[in-house]
């Protein structure tokens, strides 16, 4: 069971040594963030929702993100997620914001499959170097035997990358009654 990454060519990442785009980040409520095959499905939803209603804010890395990228000490991906974590922050009006890391993969439902509560989702998580070990543990979720026989029985998916969402955790002022 594998999830394919690639380079990416839109704002909101770096590049590493050899220009390849590893992190692309795009943010819920923008147009970027719209589509189910670049962010998934419940990212893609939940970012049309966000462009005209009061939704916590959040960003999204995209499926053409590649993960593997963070497990290497001062790669450019972690500059790139810091400073996401970083304008979180200052959209919520606080240094370090309580976040929730989940998946939203490319394959994860659809009209012949569904993989709700298969992949980790992770509640208040503070800190950019903590949101980068939860999407990692997100990330390896997506490889847990679970998900890797549910795709095995599946029909086969244009693709099977995985993106994580990082949202500010609501309180009740993020939504008015």
């Amino acid at each position: 069971c594998s999830s394919k990454t690639g380079p990416s060519s839109s704002a909101g990442r770096n590049t590493d040594r050899r220009g390849n785009h590893p992190m692309e980040i795009v943010w819920l409520g923008h147009e970027a963030c719209h589509t189910p095959g670049h962010v998934g499905g419940k990212a893609a939803h939940l970012s049309r929702l966000a462009a005209g209603y009061p939704v916590p804010p959040g960003f999204c890395l995209t499926a053409a993100s590649d993960y593997e990228v963070l497990r290497q000490p001062g790669a450019p991906a972690h500059s790139t997620l810091r400073d996401a974590y970083h304008q979180l922050g200052d959209r919520c009006g606080v240094v370090s914001p309580s976040v929730a890391v989940r998946s939203s993969a490319i394959d994860e439902d659809g009209s012949q499959t569904s993989f709700a509560g298969l992949h980790d989702t992770l509640l208040n998580v503070v800190g950019h170097e903590s949101v980068t070990e939860a999407i990692l543990q997100c990330w390896g979720s997506v490889r847990s035997e679970t998900c890797c026989m549910m795709r095995l029985s599946a029909p086969p998916a244009p693709r099977l990358p995985t993106n994580y969402t990082a949202r500010a955790n609501p309180s009740p002022s993020n939504f008015p009654s």
